[in-house]
């Protein structure tokens, strides 16, 4: 699933991310209450590593050997493009709106770096 997807190492998976988050986004078609799912799906992917709990987590993780996914910015960055790339269709209204809070909740959300 999305949520458990691991950091993209070449194009060909950065490829595969983005075209997950294109279905996503189909799925989501009309229905407000599954962009906002989408939406808070991308926040927490990406913002959630950074937060007490998933430092918690991590180093509980790696006592017993667990890896822990990096990198969640390139996941999130890929899924905006996806979002920006739908928006351009006009029947689609609601990629552009569910950009536009991506990328106005980012900073709120820990996202310092995310707003170049």
């Amino acid at each position: 699933t999305f949520v458990n997807s691991r950091r993209p190492d070449d194009a060909s998976s950065k490829e595969g991310v983005k075209a997950l988050v294109k279905q996503l986004i189909d799925a989501c078609d009309q229905d407000p209450l599954r962009w906002k799912t989408l939406v808070l799906v991308l926040i927490h992917k990406r913002y959630h590593l950074l937060s007490p709990q998933a430092k918690f987590e991590k180093m509980a993780k790696a006592e017993q050997n667990i890896t822990a996914g990096d990198g969640e910015r390139l996941i999130f960055y890929t899924a905006a493009s996806a979002l920006w790339e739908k928006s351009q269709d006009p029947n689609n209204t609601h990629a552009a709106a569910a950009l536009r809070v991506l990328l106005r909740v980012s900073p709120l959300a820990g996202g310092t770096r995310d707003i170049c």
